[in-house]
């Protein structure tokens, strides 16, 4: 299984280092709670 997701974020979520705000996608609750065998893909897109 696969699940795919997109997160679009504005421009004043740049005053949020990226790579914490990616750091805590990857590990919130919703996250982790997924099975090992689901594939987890995502995708951040940064507004200029």
């Amino acid at each position: 299984a696969r699940l795919a997701a997109t997160i679009w974020l504005p421009a004043s979520a740049r005053a949020v280092p990226a790579g914490e705000l990616e750091r805590a996608a990857h590990g919130c609750p919703v996250h982790r709670s997924l099975a090992p065998e689901v594939e987890k893909d995502l995708t951040f897109i940064w507004a200029e």
